[in-house]
């Protein structure tokens, strides 16, 4: 009899560590997927969350870079959420902080990156292993949607050939300067 009641216990304590990841994930609106993969590059991908300190429904956005990468976080549908963004269990920071006017942009996440109405943040990312989890701070519908995404450092700010050479000829016209004024 002892041995069954410790067992109980052993499992009861067992789901109670578990069951946070089971309330953020599954019952959601996204069908409740679990640890969805984000590929780099690939563009836009939606989440869903429920309230005030909800996660997202699909559990950890998971990938592997062997570059830098830019994560985009963007509410969308309706501006006033706001969400902490967080990979491998650390906090990257909260998104901007969102006017609640009851802008719609629809499911237009680069209309609503775009605008400062909508709550949205970017973080560079070290190259390495990723798990991505978006909490809800700010959330006056009581649920919603937004979007991530994860690209290469380089495919965000590219600088064009003649820009480089731009520099170059500034660089040569200070250096030029810098001459003249000794002499």
């Amino acid at each position: 009899m002892r041995y069954i009641k410790f067992f109980v216990l052993a499992v009861s304590i067992a789901l109670l560590a578990v069951a946070p990841a089971w309330a953020g994930n599954g019952g959601g609106s996204s069908g409740g997927t679990w640890d969805p993969p984000l590929t780099v590059d690939g563009g836009w991908q939606e989440f869903f969350f429920g309230g005030v300190g909800s996660f997202n429904d699909e559990g950890p956005w998971t990938f592997s870079s062997a570059t830098p990468t830019i994560l985009t976080v963007t509410d969308a549908f309706l501006d006033g959420d706001q969400f902490n963004v967080y990979d491998n269990a650390a906090l990257l920071g909260a998104t901007s902080v969102p006017v609640n006017d009851g802008t719609q942009v629809n499911d237009d996440p680069d209309a609503a990156f775009a605008s400062p109405k909508f709550s949205h943040g970017q973080w560079f990312l070290v190259a390495g292993n990723h798990s991505i989890t978006i909490e809800a701070i700010l959330s006056p519908y009581g649920s919603g949607a937004g979007y991530l995404r994860a690209d290469t450092a380089q495919s965000i700010v590219p600088l064009p050939a003649a820009a480089w050479s731009g520099l170059a000829l500034l660089g040569m016209m200070g250096i030029a300067a810098v001459r003249r004024i000794r002499r």
